[in-house]
This record gives structure tokens, C-alpha cells and sequence, in this order.
């Protein structure tokens, strides 16, 4: 196939401010303190951390304050179970409900 040189070039980044996208990152701090002291299991952190109640309000407010402002907000999640309470405090505030894992894992959070 032939083709002809590139003639631009674009990062995201780049693009991004062409089009006039801001990218902002907002530090929210919650004070999860590890009891178990278990300083060399990092999943065990992860899961303290993602079903740590004040955490998870925080994240459903944010959540719903977006939608209200008429923002698409997207939260990932690695853990089922985050992904169940959150998918059931947010059923009625948000129109699309989405789960990015198999059709068995969705059928799991929405029940």
C-alpha cells in the first residue's frame, strides 16, 4: 500500500488542548487506617480500602452531583462487591448503569 509521509502528528495530550478539553485531577483524602497492620499485602489494602464506607459515599455523591450537572462520570473498580454497592445506591440517580467484566460478573452485581 502506499501511502504519502505524515504530514501531522498528534498527542493526546496535544489534542486535547487544541480542542480545549481540560483534564483536571481533584485529590479527595479519606482517613482509611489499616488495624491489621498488614503492611506488605497490598490486596488486603485494596479491599479495605474500596468497601471503606466513608470512601464510598464520597464516591457516590461525587457521582451524583456529576450526573446532575449533566456529566457522564465513569468509576472503576476492580472488586465485585464495590461494584454491587455502588451499582445499588445508583440505580435511580443515574440513566446507564454499566459493568466493563463478564456477562456472568454483571448478572452477579445487578441481583
Amino acid at each position: 500500500m502506499l501511502l504519502g509521509p505524515i504530514r501531522h502528528s498528534y498527542t493526546a495530550k496535544e489534542r486535547a488542548m487544541e480542542q480545549g478539553i481540560g483534564h483536571y485531577v481533584y485529590p479527595r483524602y479519606t482517613r482509611v487506617i489499616d488495624t491489621n497492620e498488614s503492611k506488605n499485602d497490598i490486596n488486603g489494602a485494596y479491599a479495605l480500602i474500596s468497601m471503606n464506607s466513608a470512601r464510598n459515599e464520597m464516591i457516590l455523591e461525587d457521582t451524583r452531583v456529576c450526573v446532575k450537572n449533566g456529566r457522564t462520570p465513569v468509576i472503576l473498580t476492580r472488586y465485585k462487591e464495590q461494584a454491587k454497592y455502588l451499582y445499588n445506591h445508583l440505580r435511580g440517580d443515574a440513566d446507564q448503569i454499566g459493568a466493563g467484566c463478564s456477562r456472568a460478573d454483571r448478572n452477579w452485581i445487578k441481583k
